[in-house]
Protein backbone atom coordinates (compact mmCIF):
# COMPACT_ATOMS: atom_id res chain seq x y z
CA UNK A 1 0.00 0.00 0.00
CA UNK A 2 1.16 3.51 -0.73
CA UNK A 3 1.39 6.07 2.03
CA UNK A 4 -1.93 7.62 1.03
CA UNK A 5 -3.77 4.44 2.01
CA UNK A 6 -2.50 4.46 5.58
CA UNK A 7 -3.80 7.80 6.79
CA UNK A 8 -7.44 8.74 7.20
CA UNK A 9 -8.59 10.71 4.19
CA UNK A 10 -9.93 14.17 4.89
CA UNK A 11 -12.43 15.69 2.47
CA UNK A 12 -13.96 19.15 2.36
CA UNK A 13 -17.41 19.60 0.78
CA UNK A 14 -18.45 23.20 0.27
CA UNK A 15 -22.06 24.15 1.00
CA UNK A 16 -23.60 27.39 -0.27
CA UNK A 17 -27.20 28.63 -0.53
CA UNK A 18 -28.87 27.07 -3.56
CA UNK A 19 -26.63 24.00 -3.65
CA UNK A 20 -28.13 20.87 -5.23
CA UNK A 21 -29.01 18.75 -2.20
CA UNK A 22 -28.71 15.37 -3.94
CA UNK A 23 -25.13 16.24 -4.90
CA UNK A 24 -24.22 17.46 -1.42
CA UNK A 25 -25.79 14.67 0.63
CA UNK A 26 -24.98 11.77 -1.72
CA UNK A 27 -21.32 12.76 -1.82
CA UNK A 28 -20.99 13.28 1.94
CA UNK A 29 -22.83 10.02 2.70
CA UNK A 30 -20.81 7.91 0.23
CA UNK A 31 -17.43 9.29 1.35
CA UNK A 32 -18.30 8.70 5.01
CA UNK A 33 -19.21 5.09 4.14
CA UNK A 34 -15.63 4.85 2.86
CA UNK A 35 -14.40 5.89 6.34
CA UNK A 36 -13.28 9.33 5.24
CA UNK A 37 -13.51 12.33 7.53
CA UNK A 38 -15.85 14.61 5.62
CA UNK A 39 -16.30 18.25 6.62
CA UNK A 40 -19.37 20.05 5.28
CA UNK A 41 -18.29 23.69 5.24
CA UNK A 42 -20.81 26.52 5.00
CA UNK A 43 -19.54 29.18 2.65
CA UNK A 44 -21.50 31.96 4.37
CA UNK A 45 -20.91 30.63 7.91
CA UNK A 46 -21.98 27.76 10.17
CA UNK A 47 -25.72 28.52 10.06
CA UNK A 48 -28.20 26.27 8.19
CA UNK A 49 -28.23 26.49 4.39
CA UNK A 50 -31.32 26.29 2.17
CA UNK A 51 -30.61 24.13 -0.86
CA UNK A 52 -32.05 24.35 -4.38
CA UNK A 53 -35.19 22.29 -3.66
CA UNK A 54 -35.83 23.72 -0.20
CA UNK A 55 -34.02 21.11 1.89
CA UNK A 56 -32.15 22.74 4.78
CA UNK A 57 -28.69 21.38 5.62
CA UNK A 58 -26.53 22.19 8.63
CA UNK A 59 -22.83 22.72 7.88
CA UNK A 60 -20.29 21.17 10.27
CA UNK A 61 -18.23 24.37 10.26
CA UNK A 62 -17.92 27.77 8.64
CA UNK A 63 -15.65 27.60 5.59
CA UNK A 64 -13.63 30.57 6.89
CA UNK A 65 -12.65 28.54 9.96
CA UNK A 66 -11.01 25.75 7.96
CA UNK A 67 -9.47 27.87 5.20
CA UNK A 68 -5.91 26.98 6.23
CA UNK A 69 -6.61 23.27 6.82
CA UNK A 70 -5.18 20.72 4.43
CA UNK A 71 -7.58 18.25 2.74
CA UNK A 72 -7.01 15.20 0.53
CA UNK A 73 -9.95 16.30 -1.62
CA UNK A 74 -12.15 19.36 -2.07
CA UNK A 75 -15.66 18.89 -3.49
CA UNK A 76 -17.71 21.54 -5.32
CA UNK A 77 -21.42 20.61 -5.55
CA UNK A 78 -23.66 22.15 -8.20
CA UNK A 79 -27.06 23.79 -8.07
CA UNK A 80 -27.23 27.15 -9.85
CA UNK A 81 -27.15 29.46 -6.84
CA UNK A 82 -24.63 27.37 -4.93
CA UNK A 83 -22.26 26.99 -7.87
CA UNK A 84 -22.37 30.74 -8.57
CA UNK A 85 -21.56 31.51 -4.93
CA UNK A 86 -18.57 29.13 -5.03
CA UNK A 87 -17.35 30.62 -8.32
CA UNK A 88 -17.53 34.15 -6.89
CA UNK A 89 -15.82 33.33 -3.57
CA UNK A 90 -12.26 34.52 -2.93
CA UNK A 91 -11.90 31.91 -0.17
CA UNK A 92 -12.88 29.10 -2.54
CA UNK A 93 -10.50 30.45 -5.19
CA UNK A 94 -7.60 30.51 -2.72
CA UNK A 95 -8.27 26.96 -1.48
CA UNK A 96 -8.70 25.54 -5.00
CA UNK A 97 -5.47 27.12 -6.24
CA UNK A 98 -3.58 25.74 -3.23
CA UNK A 99 -5.14 22.29 -3.71
CA UNK A 100 -4.20 22.26 -7.42
CA UNK A 101 -0.67 23.51 -6.69
CA UNK A 102 -0.16 20.53 -4.36
CA UNK A 103 -1.61 18.12 -6.97
CA UNK A 104 -4.37 17.11 -4.58
CA UNK A 105 -7.82 16.03 -5.73
CA UNK A 106 -10.57 18.48 -6.66
CA UNK A 107 -14.02 17.12 -7.55
CA UNK A 108 -16.86 19.17 -9.04
CA UNK A 109 -20.34 18.18 -10.18
CA UNK A 110 -23.10 19.80 -12.28
CA UNK A 111 -22.46 23.57 -12.35
CA UNK A 112 -19.73 23.18 -9.70
CA UNK A 113 -16.95 23.23 -12.35
CA UNK A 114 -17.80 26.90 -12.93
CA UNK A 115 -15.43 27.70 -10.05
CA UNK A 116 -12.64 25.88 -11.92
CA UNK A 117 -13.38 27.85 -15.07
CA UNK A 118 -13.44 31.22 -13.29
CA UNK A 119 -10.09 30.42 -11.65
CA UNK A 120 -8.64 29.02 -14.91
CA UNK A 121 -7.68 25.68 -13.36
CA UNK A 122 -7.06 22.38 -15.20
CA UNK A 123 -7.01 24.05 -18.64
CA UNK A 124 -5.53 21.02 -20.42
CA UNK A 125 -7.41 18.30 -18.56
CA UNK A 126 -10.38 16.10 -19.44
CA UNK A 127 -13.44 17.67 -17.80
CA UNK A 128 -17.24 17.75 -17.93
CA UNK A 129 -20.11 19.67 -16.33
CA UNK A 130 -23.85 20.20 -16.53
CA UNK A 131 -24.88 20.81 -20.18
CA UNK A 132 -26.25 24.21 -19.11
CA UNK A 133 -22.71 25.59 -18.77
CA UNK A 134 -21.11 23.46 -21.52
CA UNK A 135 -20.71 26.28 -24.06
CA UNK A 136 -18.81 28.46 -21.59
CA UNK A 137 -16.69 25.49 -20.48
CA UNK A 138 -15.82 24.51 -24.06
CA UNK A 139 -14.42 27.98 -24.78
CA UNK A 140 -11.66 27.35 -22.21
CA UNK A 141 -11.39 23.55 -21.99
CA UNK A 142 -10.25 21.86 -25.21
CA UNK A 143 -10.78 18.40 -23.67
CA UNK A 144 -14.35 19.05 -22.53
CA UNK A 145 -16.32 15.77 -22.71
CA UNK A 146 -20.10 16.04 -23.02
CA UNK A 147 -20.61 12.33 -23.59
CA UNK A 148 -19.41 10.94 -20.25
CA UNK A 149 -21.44 11.33 -17.06
CA UNK A 150 -18.29 11.20 -14.90
CA UNK A 151 -14.83 12.22 -16.12
CA UNK A 152 -11.44 11.68 -14.43
CA UNK A 153 -8.29 13.42 -15.66
CA UNK A 154 -5.07 11.50 -16.39
CA UNK A 155 -3.39 12.29 -13.07
CA UNK A 156 -6.51 11.50 -11.00
CA UNK A 157 -6.43 14.99 -9.51
CA UNK A 158 -9.75 16.07 -11.06
CA UNK A 159 -13.14 14.32 -11.04
CA UNK A 160 -16.12 16.03 -12.69
CA UNK A 161 -19.70 14.90 -13.34
CA UNK A 162 -22.71 16.22 -15.21
CA UNK A 163 -25.48 16.41 -12.61
CA UNK A 164 -27.44 14.84 -9.75
CA UNK A 165 -28.08 11.57 -11.63
CA UNK A 166 -24.47 10.34 -11.72
CA UNK A 167 -23.57 11.73 -8.28
CA UNK A 168 -23.31 8.24 -6.75
CA UNK A 169 -20.78 7.23 -9.41
CA UNK A 170 -19.07 10.62 -8.95
CA UNK A 171 -18.67 10.02 -5.21
CA UNK A 172 -17.49 6.42 -5.67
CA UNK A 173 -14.99 7.65 -8.27
CA UNK A 174 -13.60 10.02 -5.61
CA UNK A 175 -13.25 6.97 -3.32
CA UNK A 176 -11.46 5.07 -6.11
CA UNK A 177 -9.05 7.96 -6.75
CA UNK A 178 -8.19 8.33 -3.05
CA UNK A 179 -8.32 4.74 -1.78
CA UNK A 180 -8.28 2.51 -4.86
CA UNK A 181 -10.88 0.63 -6.93
CA UNK A 182 -11.32 -2.17 -4.38
CA UNK A 183 -12.31 0.31 -1.66
CA UNK A 184 -14.86 1.90 -4.00
CA UNK A 185 -16.43 -1.45 -4.92
CA UNK A 186 -16.53 -2.48 -1.25
CA UNK A 187 -18.54 0.67 -0.44
CA UNK A 188 -20.74 0.24 -3.51
CA UNK A 189 -21.73 -3.39 -2.94
CA UNK A 190 -24.17 -2.96 0.01
CA UNK A 191 -25.58 0.19 -1.63
CA UNK A 192 -27.22 -2.03 -4.30
CA UNK A 193 -26.48 0.14 -7.32
CA UNK A 194 -28.34 -1.38 -10.29
CA UNK A 195 -25.90 -0.51 -13.08
CA UNK A 196 -22.86 1.49 -14.17
CA UNK A 197 -19.19 1.10 -13.18
CA UNK A 198 -20.07 0.33 -9.54
CA UNK A 199 -23.22 -1.69 -10.24
CA UNK A 200 -24.01 -5.00 -8.54
CA UNK A 201 -25.51 -8.01 -10.25
CA UNK A 202 -28.84 -7.77 -8.40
Amino acid sequence: HSLTHSHTMKVLVFLADGAEEIEVVTTVDTLRRADMVVTLAGLAGAEPVKCSRGVVLHPDVAAADIASTSFDAIVLPGGGGGANALAESALVAEMLKKQAAHSKLIAAVCAGPKALLVNKLFKDDAITSHPGIADKMKEFYSKYDEHKAVVVNKTKTLVTAQGPGPTLDFALTIVACLKGDDAAHKVAKPMRIPHGPFGSQL
